[in-house]
């Protein structure tokens, strides 16, 4: 009897990721040689970062609000809201 080979076919996970840094940040390049390849990673800039981490004071609504619109506009699985700062300073 022929030995027979099954294939499975994966689905692609995509996961969203929103940050403090522009999608294209240096700061990204070190972490995206993490992500395996069944996993589409999308970078995207929180809106109004602001010119310091300070800056995510008060900013934990606006940021579910960014996450829940791109979540629907572009059909991910998951999101990372990336940054100790928020959580800090958003008790």
């Amino acid at each position: 009897m022929a030995e027979e080979k099954l294939t499975t076919k994966v689905k692609k996970v995509s996961i969203g990721f929103i940050g403090s840094s522009p999608p294209a940040s240096p700061h990204h390049e070190s972490f995206k040689a993490l992500i395996p390849g069944d996993i589409e990673m999308t970078f995207v800039q929180e809106a109004n970062p602001g010119a310091s981490l300070w800056d995510a004071r008060g900013k934990v609504d606006a940021l579910i609000d960014q996450a829940a619109r791109l979540i629907a506009d572009k059909s991910w699985d998951g999101v990372i809201v990336s940054g100790g700062p928020r959580e800090v300073l958003n008790p």
